[in-house]
């Protein structure tokens, strides 16, 4: 990294389903993450853009308002992704305690929008993927604070420059959590007639969680309700957001072209 003056570390693979053993996403999270904050410091970097996630801020915590200060809970029962992804932003802000390299982090919600291609090969493309293939026979009690994948590609654009941010997190999400089944009625709208409209019992979910893995990631989201103090996105980083019902759509018909 000799000679680069901003680095971007970016996200880490995000699966629903939970590994056999949490260690699997948690160690090459914290570990990749101190490497390459190690490198950047190494060469002279001057500001390092990290990519965390709302997950580690609102993770084993009951439905509230949440923002910049907020940490997930590690020692609850919260699973592998979002406990690696707050051991590794912990991890960036105690490195960056020695030196004078600068970090900013951003914490995206779920990212939805057009993908680059067509391969199945992120959670939400795979979600997509079979939403409108009716895979998914019935709509889970989950909602979240989401954003559009160009959104989050500008703001760390936007991030590597901006005065005043250094030594900030900016909260990449839609202030209200959107529900799954808002997903399923804009597609609907669309003509994807797949689509489930049935929603899925918690306790139902809860229990496949015993047996199955997928099931089980799900679970820790299952009914919360939190929403995000994003005022800062719009202050510092001069977000302008892309309207979720339009990533929905994109997404959908670059999927099903």
């Amino acid at each position: 990294m000799n000679g680069c003056t901003f680095v971007m570390h970016v996200a880490s693979p995000f699966a629903m389903a939970e590994p056999k053993d949490e260690n699997e996403l948690i160690a090459p999270a914290v570990e990749g993450t101190k490497r390459v904050i190690a490198a950047a410091q190494r060469g002279g970097v001057k500001r390092l853009v990290l990519t965390s996630s709302t997950m580690a801020v609102v993770a084993g915590r009951e439905s509230g308002t949440y923002g910049p200060d907020s940490w997930s809970d590690v020692d609850a029962k919260i699973g592998a992704y979002s406990k690696s992804k707050t051991l590794a932003e912990r991890a960036a802000w105690k490195a960056v305690e020695v030196g004078t390299m600068e970090l900013v982090v951003l914490n995206p919600g779920a990212v939805f929008g057009p993908s680059l291609g067509a391969k199945i090969d992120g959670q939400s493309v795979a979600m997509m993927t079979d939403m409108i293939a009716g895979k998914i026979p019935m709509i889970p009690d989950v909602a979240m604070g989401m954003i559009d994948v160009r959104d989050v590609a500008r703001l760390h654009v936007k991030a590597l420059t901006a005065a005043g941010v250094a030594g900030k997190r900016f909260i990449a999400a839609s202030a209200e959590p959107v529900e799954m089944a808002t997903l399923a009625s804009v597609l609907k709208s669309e003509g994807y007639t797949k689509v489930p409209t049935r929603r899925a019992p918690s306790f139902m979910l809860r229990f496949m969680g015993l047996f199955d893995r997928e099931a089980r990631g799900m679970v820790p989201f299952l009914g919360k309700k939190a929403t995000f103090d994003n005022r800062a996105t719009f202050e510092l980083l001069e977000w302008k957001p892309t309207p979720i019902e339009s990533s929905f759509k994109e997404m959908a018909k670059a999927l099903s072209a």
